[in-house]
């Protein structure tokens, strides 16, 4: 990205990108509690920008992340108590819609764990590690997995729980129930609901968000 600053507090359209993203669960009112998960120095300079209960209610915990990120979430998942459903979002990804968060949980309470993902529209290809093309894949195979991805609460408690007991570290949340012993159920996602990966992703999600003004402003 090529900051100084963490991903979550590069500002997007004027405020840090992990306003929008609890901006946007915050509104949903089937989301009873928010649990943000951050990097301890982050975590500091989150609550200095007044990222917090103060501000968006539905926080209940400010939880230091772990070493990975598989203990990251394991850390987020044990504050939590007498919860039905768990999403797992990135705080990278400021375009979140409340109609996506609400399908998520819908989704979740249907197949127990389920993913928003999206088609691929390019070829996909197979290579070597010297850049060598092994094999095409067939692209309706395959999609591009987004978040949040939701999932009954017990069922992702016991998959972390013996991620954390087998020193097993992933860095999707399927991956782990997949690994359980659980299937994963694929839902539609939204292609504009875009990872802040790199610079360029900022200047589109900045795009995406002056578009969604103007249509607000045109209805």
């Amino acid at each position: 990205m090529g900051s100084t600053l963490p991903k979550q507090m590069l500002e997007l359209q004027g405020i840090p990108i992990l306003h929008h993203v609890l901006a946007a669960f915050q509104q949903v009112a089937l989301i009873d509690c928010i649990v943000c998960v951050l990097e301890k120095d982050i975590l500091l300079r989150a609550i200095e920008l007044g990222i917090g209960p103060a501000r968006y209610g539905k926080i209940r915990h400010m939880v230091p992340g772990g070493k990975t990120r598989t203990e990251s979430v394991w850390n987020g998942l044990s504050v939590l108590e007498r919860v039905e459903i768990v999403l797992i979002h990135d705080g990278v990804r400021p375009l979140i819609s409340p109609e996506l968060i609400t399908r998520a949980i819908e989704a979740a309470r249907t197949f127990d764990a389920a993913v928003p993902a999206v088609e691929l529209t390019d070829t996909l290809k197979e290579v070597d590690p010297d850049g060598w093309i092994v094999s095409t894949c067939h692209r309706q195979n395959y999609r591009c997995v987004q978040t949040p991805q939701a999932f009954r609460f017990d069922l992702i408690k016991q998959a972390y729980r013996h991620c954390m007991d087998e020193q097993i570290n992933l860095t999707d949340d399927a991956a782990v129930v997949e690994r359980f012993g659980h299937k994963v159920h694929i839902f539609n996602g939204d292609p504009t609901n875009i990872k802040i990966t790199f610079r360029r992703d900022l200047d589109l999600a900045d795009y995406l968000f002056g578009k969604g003004k103007e249509e607000r402003c045109s209805e």
